[in-house]
């Protein structure tokens, strides 16, 4: 498998020497391509199967799940390209709201966190804010090698990573913030794996991660709620207003927070991974 996405990255690779608009198409197409297939297979009805549990009947639907499939597929073949994009290439699939937000969350100089969840292409948000200058960190969990392959992309423009299974979060996060820096967290999985909350989400008590929460507390930061959503053409970020927890607003905030999310998966079922996953599923829904 890993030969084979290094043969596709080199195929990319060729295809982005060309000049004007036309590698997009050529990545687009083949995009297209991967995601007809991948509609004809089990995945489509494991999808819809997962988006029941927590969507209303009217949004669990094959098409959703068809849509969910296609956008995946397009975020996939824009990040084994993002190392081969020219400058144009980048702004072109990219459209950014509410960037200002940074920098009001940095005056007070003490870092800010980004949280967002598993939905768009999320992936390509850091290289977004290191493109627009801002240093930044991301929190992942990499149990298997087999996805470093991605790590170029995620370091595009400089952008850092912070491996929570060989590094301390906390303590790295912490520096990077001392710094007046940006980190990067997905809080949307792997809550019952670590200090939760239950809270109310899409109509169930679900578990929330607190991670997050403690640390922008500990640092006295700014969270900056972030949200990517795709289409064939773009990656729609917008970054909402900064939000700082302190002790006596912590359920105020964390209920504005989780509320941007419910709104967002409300409203674009088709964008979020976690249907993906029948476990996570099941494990949000179950807790």
């Amino acid at each position: 498998m890993i030969l084979f996405i290094r043969l596709l990255q080199f195929k990319l690779r060729l295809i982005f020497l060309l000049p004007g608009k036309l590698p997009l198409a050529l990545m687009r197409f083949m995009a297209e391509c991967t995601a007809f297939i991948v509609r004809h297979t089990f995945i489509r009805k494991m999808v819809q199967e997962n988006m029941s549990l927590l969507l209303p009947k009217g949004q669990a639907t094959s098409q959703n799940a068809a849509d969910l499939i296609k956008n995946t597929s397009y975020a996939l073949f824009e990040l084994l390209s993002l190392p081969y994009f020219r400058p144009e290439h980048f702004q072109a699939i990219n459209q950014v709201v509410g960037i200002e937000n940074i920098a009001a969350a940095l005056t007070a100089g003490k870092g800010a966190i980004l949280i967002s969840i598993h939905a768009g292409n999320y992936e390509i948000m850091p290289s977004v804010v290191s493109m627009h200058g801002y240093p930044i960190s991301s929190v992942l969990k990499a149990d298997d090698a087999f996805l470093d392959f991605l790590n170029l992309s995620r370091t595009l423009g400089g952008g850092k990573l912070i491996n929570v299974n060989r590094e301390n979060m906390f303590i790295e996060s912490s520096k990077a913030l001392k710094k007046n820096e940006l980190i990067m967290i997905l809080s949307d999985t792997g809550a019952l794996d670590s200090r939760h909350i239950m809270h109310k989400f899409l109509g169930r008590e679900v578990p929330i991660a607190t991670g997050w929460i403690t640390l922008a507390q500990r640092a006295e930061c700014a969270v900056i709620p972030v949200t990517c959503k795709k289409t064939r053409e773009k990656n729609l970020i917008t970054f909402h207003s900064p939000q700082v927890i302190t002790h006596s607003n912590r359920e105020e905030v964390i209920g504005k927070i989780i509320n941007i999310y419910e709104d967002f998966i409300r409203n674009n079922p088709d964008q979020w991974y976690i249907f993906y996953n029948t476990y996570e599923t099941r494990r949000m829904v179950e807790g």
